[in-house]
């Protein structure tokens, strides 16, 4: 026969539920990365989609692809001596510079490689947050589009910056709730209600 269902008990469980991915472990709204609980964003190359995964942002676009990621164990000596040998020991950096980003120590170089047979030029940035946090962004394309894609690789990276607690706490996670239909609510009115 058929089961007993308490329909009432079951939607007071499920109203204020949290539901999809937890905002402290990042939000990406477009081409923007935000992470409230680490408190900081960043903006991806134009048309690159992002995808966060607990280890890594993995960005793609058409000609381009992206990984940003922590330094582990985060390198103690400068960010340059970090990109120029010891971040791919053995790789062969070339053009290595340090800059700063939004006020942070930060080094660049670039390198070549192959992703799915196929010749890369690679991008490598490297930003010291604080003493004991590094993150690190490779950017990647075909070496004929190196040059064309270059400036949105840097652009990417100079847009790394740190967010306030306020903007932090603006990143709450999603709830279900669980709303009565009334006489005259209809598709549109009920939709207008929900926060997607």
């Amino acid at each position: 026969e058929g089961a007993i269902v308490n329909r009432d008990g079951y939607l007071q469980q499920i109203d204020g539920m949290a539901w999809g991915p937890d905002p402290r472990d990042g939000v990406i709204e477009g081409t923007t990365f935000i992470h409230p609980g680490l408190r900081f964003a960043f903006d991806a190359p134009q048309d690159m989609k992002l995808q966060n995964s607990p280890d890594a942002v993995v960005g793609q676009a058409d000609n381009a692809a992206m990984i940003f990621d922590l330094a582990s164990p985060a390198p103690s000596g400068s960010m340059e001596q970090y990109v120029a040998s010891q971040w791919q020991e053995g790789a062969k950096i070339s053009n290595v510079q340090s800059f700063e980003v939004n006020g942070m120590e930060a080094a660049t170089g670039v390198a070549t490689g192959t992703i799915n047979n196929t010749q890369v030029a690679i991008r490598m940035v490297a930003i010291r947050q604080s003493a004991n946090t590094v993150y690190r962004f490779m950017y990647a394309t075909p070496p004929g589009s190196f040059n064309a894609m270059d400036r949105q690789f840097i652009a990417s990276a100079q847009s790394f910056r740190g967010i306030s607690a306020e903007e932090a706490s603006g990143y709450a996670p999603k709830r279900i709730r669980v709303v009565t239909v009334r006489e005259g609510d209809t598709v549109q009115s009920l939709a207008q209600q929900m926060q997607v």
